[in-house]
């Protein structure tokens, strides 16, 4: 099994750092507030004193050495900044040259950013976007240029020639296939897109061992170990896409330890065996909404339902194996802006609001590696915060009431 990755983790920690260069309001608490810590854990009336961008303590009634700076939480629910491990930023908006991408970045994106922060995500992923204008917003995001989340990202999806994204996001378009899609036909190219991508900066590698589409263009076994043996030899996170349940068995055996998607075809009931054990060290996207009824009653597909209960089953094999789910929406049309509760209603049909709060913070950063600096609320994690009016443990359509979101420390957006 792949061991959690050094450098990764430290490239991702200087994102970190730099992310929301606002004065800072040194030490202070926020106190009169339900702590939902993402743990698993609550405080009904509590507080939190933040230092200098971190969490320094929490607890229940009032602070014993109140600080000069206090906010008043009235009450709301205080829990982690939310977390997609799966928000395309440009992949699906169909660019076809420079001069309609860069429009975008400058007319719609900062608007994007700034409501997907203002609904309580502090922190997104993108795994697959344009190159290299993706490690640029995610720069300026980082350096305060932009206001929105801070921006993980893997630039370019690694697959075999005429694979996925090439027919399906890039169809037609050969300035999608060049900015998107990186053909991986042997292990020598293999090798050599990860090196690429890790020398333009990538948080992350993205495979493509997909069926779904094109059940006779799959990439080589061969090359997929080169790419698994060149991610583990940059020190970089992997992460693969799969749709099939015995393309998810063979991945993780080979080692793969971040799964993008679960299974919409075949059941991991009949791969049990290869998933004893792998509680400890496998975390998989959720990424139902594609099958949600809002998306289905638009799109095409008489097998949409059938898929989605698949993928409902598939979730709870993964639940009864303790195999944690990261929540990411992978925003599919018509939900493509900052809609995330057609993603959040589908996770609830198997977990509890509980386990549905951790997939969106803690084990969200358990996907990212970064579980020890952001997704909880306790000493020396980030202070990303986010203040709900009402209580998401007894109503999860209390995550859409956001009041205010702390972003590192700094109070970013406070809504009427």
């Amino acid at each position: 099994m792949t061991s959690r990755p050094s450098r990764p983790a430290a490239r991702f920690l200087v994102t970190l750092l730099l992310c929301c260069p606002q004065t800072s309001l040194g030490q202070w608490q926020l106190v009169n507030v339900r702590v939902v810590d993402g743990l698993g854990g609550h405080i009904e009336h509590g507080w939190i004193e933040i230092d200098q961008g971190h969490i320094a303590a929490l607890g229940n009634g009032e602070p014993p050495s109140p600080t000069p700076t206090q906010i008043d939480g009235d009450g709301a629910t205080a829990m982690p900044g939310f977390i997609d491990t799966h928000r395309h930023l440009f992949a699906y908006q169909g660019f076809r040259s420079d001069r309609s991408l860069q429009r975008y970045i400058r007319r719609k994106l900062p608007d994007l950013l700034t409501r997907l922060l203002t609904a309580g995500f502090t922190t997104i992923v993108s795994p697959g976007d344009h190159v290299p204008e993706i490690f640029e917003i995610r720069d300026r995001l980082a350096n305060g240029d932009l206001q929105g989340p801070r921006l993980i990202a893997s630039g370019g999806m690694l697959s075999a020639p005429g694979d996925h994204p090439a027919p399906t996001l890039c169809r037609g378009n050969r300035y999608c296939q060049g900015k998107l899609a990186v053909a991986i036909g042997n292990a020598t190219h293999a090798r050599d897109a990860v090196r690429n991508l890790v020398s333009a900066r990538a948080d992350m590698i993205k495979l493509v061992h997909d069926r779904e589409l094109h059940p006779r263009i799959v990439i080589d076994d061969i090359v997929v170990q080169a790419v698994i043996d060149e991610a583990r030899a940059q020190q970089v996170p992997l992460i693969a896409h799969t749709r099939t349940a015995s393309d998810f068995a063979f991945l993780t055996q080979l080692g793969v330890a971040r799964i993008v998607h679960t299974p919409i075809i075949g059941s991991l009931a009949e791969h049990t065996e290869q998933l004893r054990g792998l509680e400890a060290t496998l975390v998989v996207q959720s990424t139902l909404s594609w099958l949600s009824p809002e998306v289905s009653a638009r799109r095409r597909g008489a097998d949409r339902a059938d898929r989605l209960r698949q993928a409902l089953l598939n979730l709870r094999t993964l639940q009864t194996h303790r195999i944690p789910i990261a929540f990411g929406t992978d925003n599919p049309w018509p939900l493509a802006d900052d809609a995330f509760m057609p993603e959040v209603r589908l996770l609830a049909d198997v977990l509890d609001n509980n386990a549905v709060i951790s997939a969106m913070t803690h084990t969200a950063a358990r996907f990212l590696y970064l579980d020890s600096e952001i997704g909880a609320l306790e000493p020396g994690m980030r202070a990303d915060i986010v203040l709900l009016d009402g209580n998401p443990l007894e109503d999860l359509q209390a995550l859409e009431q956001v009041v205010r979101v702390i972003q590192a420390g700094h109070v970013v957006t406070t809504h009427p």
